[in-house]
């Protein structure tokens, strides 16, 4: 499943219209697009600008019916994949991994990179 960067971040927001940055993603392979907004709010009248386009894309055949639904199927399967009995970890279970060994060699290899 492949999801875009955000899509109101200034690279993209400055250059594309809502619903054309959308429709330019998922034309292009995304099979999901994240609209975040500023801050902690997210702009709903960007995402229905975004949603709006995506339909119109689809009934010009601009993004075709196959690619939504193979599209919507790969979502499903991530759901179903990872979703499907997802508890929140107990603080007992978090107590066992944060701090741990494992956990450190992670954090040390991610501060590698910085």
């Amino acid at each position: 499943m492949i999801v875009s960067d955000d899509l109101e971040m200034k690279a993209i927001s400055s250059a594309y219209a809502p619903g054309d940055a959308a429709v330019g993603a998922i034309a292009a392979g995304c099979d999901a697009v994240l609209m975040c907004g500023a801050g902690n709010h997210a702009n709903i009248e960007f995402q229905a600008a975004a949603l709006e386009a995506l339909i119109h894309a689809v009934e010009d055949e601009r993004i075709s019916i196959k690619q939504v639904e193979a599209s919507l199927a790969r979502n499903r399967q991530a759901k179903e994949r990872f979703l499907r009995e997802w508890r929140p970890p107990t603080p007992a279970q978090l107590k066992s991994v944060i701090g741990s060994d494992k956990h450190r060699a992670i954090s040390e290899q991610m501060a590698s990179f910085a």
